[in-house]
This record gives structure tokens, C-alpha cells and sequence, in this order.
């Protein structure tokens, strides 16, 4: 620009001869270069992005526990029953409905990552982050439902289920990472690191939705590096570009998911049926029925005087009725 200026001044003073500027910008230094390469500290942000979306979400599935609880409380989800709805439709029918209101917190999420263009989170990343989601709340939402048993008070429930999802999707989440980075350091921590990873993602949604957002940011800065500067940093040399939906990256978490998801909605069936404590109900029925049939054991009982009387007053009623007198009907040997 400046360049054309001065062509144009030059012109206008009726010169013949015009100029050229050139511009050599300093190299950018090693330390510069990695940074941009990696994401520098970009990562770790992304990294408290995502443990924020796993605080974010942990509040929407332990809503919709709270509505569940009150029916039982209030025994609507029995009068319900008593109708002639099925368990399954019962159940089926709260997913349905709780999966659609869980839509919209999810079209907000993605709303704000698209709004404020977040590097590792818009863009070519947004559809494996719409999915990712899209599948957390599908498995996350049965999970939820395994609970309901276990309250009784609706406040109870979501308080608690809350804490339950932030501090299982947090610290998993974080305890992988950090054994992760020690591993080398510390070859003793590989057999907890292989537990964790086996364990966590067919367990915990939290933990596939957490890490999964951290794969996807470090694949973004790989790929960036690879499009920007022609350098191959995924640790498979011959894959200089990863699709953030491939396997290596999030594909595996979504898969769990997927799985978990029909997982945990049959569990919540089974324990609707009673299949988890016909045992327990069995053995209590047994005690009751041996305690029944052995009333000495009890210990002495005692009875009040409007008892004493009645039974004495029957027990004479008894002979005379054998006699031909007295009442007609006589129930003897009945305690209050």
C-alpha cells in the first residue's frame, strides 16, 4: 500500500520513475514455532473447556431424575401402573421425553462453541462434537434412571446425583491424564493406567465425554500443524491427518456410548421387575414366616386389660356354646 502511494505522488509530480519496497520479516524463533505447532498453551485451555462442559452436563441428566422420584413418592408412577401401563412403556416414554428436552441445552452448547468460533471445538470439529453429545445424553439419561431407587425425596436425588456426575467425570478424567504424563517416569503406574483405561469408558459417560473433548482438541493441533507448516506430529507417522470422528481420536468413546446406552436402559428394566431383589425379598419372607411359626422365641408379650377381658369373656363363651348356650361363632386363640 504504502508502495502504490508513492508511485501515485510520484506521477502526479510528473516523475518517470517509480519504487518498490520489499518486506523481510524477522524469522519466527523455535520456541514460536512449537508453540504454534502444538497449540502451546491452547491445549490446557481446551482442557478446562472440557472439564466445564462435564460440570455443564452433569446438571441436565440428574434433572430429570426429580420428576421420577415425585411419582413414586407420591405414588403416581403406581396408579399409573395400576392403569394398565407396562414398565417398558413407563420407562420408554420418560426417555423418550427427557432425551427431547435434553435437546435443547444441547443446541445452546453448540450455538456458543459455533458463536464464539473456539479453535478446537467449531469449525471441521463441530459434528464430532455434535454427536459426541448427541450420544452422551442418550447413555447418560438410563443411568440415571438406575438410580431412582435408591431416593426418595426429589431435592435428595438431584443434589446427589449431581455431585456423583461432577466428581466421577472430573477426577476420571484428570487421574487418567496424570498417570498418562508419570507413566514413562514411573513404568509401577502402567497397570493402574491399563485398569483405568479399560474400566472408565464402559462405566462412566462422564469420562468418554470428557476425554473424548480433549482428543478431539489435540487432534485439531496436530492437523493444524500438518496444514500450517507440512509437519507430521500424530504419533503415527504414516497418518499426517485425522478425521476428529476416526477411531484413534473419538470414534471408540462414541462407540461406548452407543453400547451403553440400551445397556443401562435394560438394567433400569431389571430392576423394575425385581429381577436384583427377589433373593433379598425371599430370604425376608423366610425370617418372617420362622419368626411366625416360633412365637415363644419372641418373648413374653403384654397385653392390656380390655384383651385380658375378651379373651376370657370368649374362652367362657367357648365351653357354653359347647354346652348349647352362648354365641353361635367363636374365633378363639386370636391376638391383637
Amino acid at each position: 500500500m504504502v508502495n502504490l502511494w508513492n508511485n501515485a505522488r510520484m506521477q502526479l509530480l510528473g516523475q518517470g520513475p517509480s519504487s518498490e519496497v520489499w518486506n523481510h520479516p524477522l524469522p519466527k524463533t523455535q520456541q514460536l514455532v512449537q508453540e504454534e505447532m502444538s497449540g502451546g498453551n491452547q491445549v490446557i485451555t481446551d482442557l478446562f473447556v472440557a472439564l466445564t462442559i462435564i460440570l455443564a452436563m452433569g446438571f441436565i441428566p440428574a434433572s430429570f431424575v426429580v420428576y421420577l422420584v415425585h411419582e413414586k413418592a407420591s405414588n403416581g408412577k403406581h396408579q399409573q401402573l395400576l392403569t394398565g401401563i407396562s414398565p417398558v412403556m413407563y420407562w420408554f416414554s420418560n426417555y423418550c421425553w427427557d432425551f427431547v428436552n435434553y435437546l435443547v441445552p444441547l443446541l445452546v452448547c453448540v450455538i456458543i462453541f459455533a458463536a464464539f468460533q473456539a479453535m478446537a471445538y467449531s469449525g471441521a470439529n463441530l459434528p464430532a462434537i455434535v454427536v459426541l453429545l448427541l450420544f452422551y445424553g442418550l447413555c447418560m439419561t438410563p443411568l440415571m434412571y438406575c438410580a431412582e431407587p435408591l431416593f426418595a425425596v426429589p431435592s435428595t436425588a438431584y443434589v446427589t446425583l449431581i455431585c456423583l456426575n461432577i466428581f466421577t467425570g472430573t477426577i476420571s478424567t484428570l487421574a487418567i491424564l496424570t498417570l498418562e504424563a508419570f507413566v514413562e517416569e514411573l513404568p509401577t503406574l502402567m497397570p493402574i493406567l491399563d485398569f483405568g483405561q479399560t474400566i472408565f469408558p464402559w462405566t462412566l459417560p462422564n469420562y468418554c465425554l470428557g476425554r473424548a473433548l480433549l482428543d478431539i482438541a489435540v487432534n485439531h493441533y496436530a492437523n493444524f500443524a500438518y496444514e500450517e507448516f507440512g509437519v507430521c506430529v500424530h504419533e503415527q507417522g504414516a497418518v499426517c491427518f485425522k478425521d476428529p470422528l476416526s477411531w484413534d481420536v473419538s470414534g471408540h468413546y462414541i462407540f461406548n456410548l452407543v453400547l451403553m446406552a440400551p445397556a443401562w436402559f435394560f438394567l433400569r428394566l431389571l430392576i423394575e421387575w425385581g429381577c436384583f431383589l427377589r433373593g433379598f425379598k425371599a430370604r425376608r419372607l423366610a425370617r418372617i414366616l420362622q419368626s411366625a411359626a416360633r412365637p415363644g422365641e419372641e418373648g413374653p408379650q403384654v397385653e392390656d386389660e380390655a384383651v385380658l377381658a375378651e379373651r376370657s369373656r370368649v374362652q367362657s363363651s367357648a365351653r357354653s356354646a359347647k354346652a348349647g348356650l352362648g354365641d353361635s361363632l367363636v374365633i378363639d386363640n386370636l391376638e391383637k
